[in-house]
């Protein structure tokens, strides 16, 4: 190519029309013509050949409708049709707004033309609104179904055969017999009233034909325990029937995971509500529970109000596992039932504390066989005789009683009116004594004097208190001011020691059954304190539950368990013997959001008792790892085994269980005494020995 735009013709490609082969050919007619085409919404290419899984015939079908809609355009809008009533309501509407607001702007104007100054302060149209609207998110409907057990059926049946409406007719005629020769024999008498002697001769006729009044109250009485007695066994019959399981589980039931896991125990709610709830505790609080000491599945529970604005009529309950449904007997107190225990020996006996500052003594056995006053107190305290006057928070009878050579029994109570009263039950009456004065103890940092003079005549309040069952003039009280007092009953005018236990009020204290030195503090402060009272300085070991304590108690079998309840629905059980850090088990009660306030070991069983302030009570049932005991030392080798009925001269249970709290004591002595030297090493290295020796005082080993 040699110029700029001329192209060589050779190398241009060859173009020629090529004719269509099968070109429609329409004439100007047709091709004039107008086709009409319509927008459906059918899909054309909707499939027609779904097929889908039956799973009732469990095999492959063909669905018969099949959506073949397809949405070209859709909007929301605003626009009401001119005709429609929505329309007319809306035009009716504005007229009304304008005819208001013509009302308005006249009135207006005649009050300016009367008006004719110029601050004229001009109304608010408070008709004039303004529409608003907003569409929200319509949520989906749901459905729940809840499915529950079918309730139990049981069936009664009887049977009646001819010999015994035979004998029911017999029975009824003979009846009648003797009224009408009862009667006929009144009538002889009162003919022949002359002839014989007047009076005397009737009213001997009547008392050999009618019978002693005494004698049919006798025998009502007998037929009303009778039948009393047979309603309650019917009533333990059905009841152990519909909670076979569970009594089951209360007997046999162990758990089999204990055995694969060292320093973890569990607890297992046999019985909890509506089981030991009487409908008259719905609104009440468990105050008191306590196992009665001869009947191992017997138990008493009080119920009162802790609130102050909550008062109300208390009721006492003695409830029997054998029948969790109802009590086995009841009695309504005048006042919130805030404390109760029964006597050791005469287990009939309950002692009650009430919120009005009483006690009353009931008889169970009374309570529960009925009859004519059964339902009544045996003492009750009153003005004359003497009371408290603050609610009382414990009750605890003396086993020795009024001493040697007196039939009185007696036992003791503590206020928070600052009081300790015993209460003596003699034959005819019930009266109180003030045993001792809780006095206030002025605080350990000193100040001023006259505030230490003031204390002096000022009282503590008293809520709980337990005696030393290894010494029965001893005792610990806890006060409101966290504050624990040894005391005697033998000196009575003084503390016999102070431990300076808590910084919240003392809920419970409580002796070790088994250790004579031992006993346990529970507070609101959230921690349970185990002391040593011959070391008062400072408690041996502590724990911090993280709320409030309600209640704490030892476990009898083992001088190393004990179990304490919170304020958060939580059950604690320690074995310090496995584990002086952390709890067996911490058992959450089926009753959710309710605060724990009572909790009592049975004194044979391996059950737990514990309450709430919803009115319920709980029974569970500990696992092998909660009750494990100390195996006694074997006889060494050459040692002859005593024989069976010669004296074992061996150690005992007891002397194995305190041997193994002594040693918990003198390990916690040890690591105390180190900790303190380590301090003095280190003040003594900072130059301030003497101060760090003086801040170890009161230290212990804390959980």
């Amino acid at each position: 190519m040699m110029g700029g735009d001329q192209t060589d013709p050779e190398l241009l490609p060859d173009t020629s029309l090529v004719p269509a082969v099968a070109k429609l050919v329409l004439t100007e007619k047709e091709l004039a013509e107008e086709i009409p085409c319509i927008l459906t919404a059918k899909n054309p290419e909707a499939p027609d050949n779904i097929v889908r899984f039956n799973q009732q015939t469990h095999a492959y079908k063909a669905e018969a409708i099949v959506s073949a809609t397809i949405v070209h355009y859709a909007t929301d809008g605003w626009l009401l049709s001119a005709g429609s009533d929505e329309a007319a309501a809306q035009h009716a509407m504005e007229r009304d707004q304008e005819e208001l607001k013509t009302e308005y702007l006249r009135e207006t104007a005649k009050l300016k033309k009367k008006t004719k100054t110029e601050d004229v302060v001009e109304l608010r149209n408070v008709f004039h609104f303004a529409g608003r609207a907003m569409q929200t998110t319509v949520h989906p409907l749901r459905e729940r179904e809840v499915q529950t057990d079918p309730p139990p059926v049981e069936g009664a049946s009887g049977q009646s055969t001819f010999e015994t409406i035979y004998d029911a007719y017999l029975d009824n005629a003979r009846k009648t017999a003797d009224a009408e020769q009862v009667a006929a024999e009144i009538k002889a008498a009162k003919r022949s009233k002359g002839a014989k002697g007047g009076v005397g001769a009737e009213e001997e006729a009547l008392g050999a034909a009618a019978p002693d009044k005494d004698d049919e109250d006798e025998e009502e009485t007998r037929d009303t325990e009778a039948l009393s007695k047979a309603v309650r066994l019917m009533a333990r019959s059905v009841s152990q029937n519909m909670f076979r399981g569970v009594i089951l589980d209360c007997a046999y039931w162990e758990d089999e995971s204990d055995q694969y896991r060292a320093g973890e125990g569990t607890l297992l709610p046999l019985w909890h509500d509506p089981c030991f709830r009487p409908l008259s505790s719905r609104r009440k609080h468990v105050t008191a529970v306590s196992w009665s000491p001869a009947h191992s599945d017997v138990f008493a529970v009080a119920y009162g109000s802790f609130d102050f604005a909550r008062q109300g009529r208390g009721e006492v309950c003695v409830f029997s596992l054998k029948n969790p449904s109802e009590p086995e007997c009841s009695y309504q107190t005048d006042s919130g039932a805030m404390c109760l225990d029964f006597h050791p020996v005469f287990h009939n006996l309950l002692a009650v504390g009430c919120y009005d500052g009483g006690a009353v003594v009931l008889d169970v056995a009374a309570l529960v066989r009925g009859g004519p006053g059964s339902g009544e107190a045996l003492y009750q305290a009153n003005a004359r005789a003497g009371k408290h006057s603050d609610p009382v928070w414990q009750v605890k009878w003396i086993e020795d009683g009024g001493g040697a050579g007196t039939k009185a029994l007696q036992f003791y109570s503590v206020s928070t009116d600052g009081r300790i009263a015993s209460w003596m039950v003699a034959q005819a009456e019930m009266t109180m004594s003030v045993a001792m004065e809780l006095r206030l103890v002025a605080p350990r940092t000193g100040g001023d004097d006259d505030i230490g003079d003031a204390l002096v005549h000022a009282l503590a309040g008293g809520c709980c208190f337990d005696f030393n069952q290894f010494q029965d003039t001893l005792f610990v009280v806890g006060t409101e001011e966290g504050l624990v007092h040894k005391c005697s009953k033998a000196y009575s005018s003084q503390y016999l020691d102070t431990y300076r236990a808590h910084h919240m009020p003392v809920y419970a204290v409580r002796w070790n059954a088994m250790h004579p030195r031992v006993f346990l503090s529970a507070s609101a402060d959230w921690t349970v304190k185990l002391w040593d009272h011959a070391t008062p300085g400072r408690p041996f070991l502590s724990f911090d539950l993280g709320s409030p304590v309600g209640d704490a108690a030892w476990a009898p079998y083992s001088s190393t368990v004990f179990a304490a309840v919170t304020a958060d629905g939580r059950c604690h059980v320690y074995d310090i013997a496995q584990s002086k850090t952390e709890a067996l088990c911490e058992q959450r009660m089926p009753s959710k959001r309710a605060k724990l306030t009572r909790v009592a070991f049975n004194p044979t069983a391996p059950t737990l008792l514990v309450g709430d302030e919803k009115g319920r009570v709980t029974v569970l049932k500990l696992s092998p790892n909660l009750r494990k005991l100390t195996p006694l030392p074997e006889p060494k080798e050459g040692e002859k085994k005593p024989a069976a009925d010669e004296e074992n001269k061996g150690p005992t249970r007891e002397d194995v269980e305190r041997a193994k709290m002594d040693h918990i004591i003198s390990v916690s002595e040890k690591s105390f005494q180190q900790a303190l030297r380590a301090d003095a090493r280190e003040g003594a290295a900072a130059g301030g020995g003497l101060e760090s020796e003086a801040s170890g005082q009161g230290k212990g080993l804390y959980v």
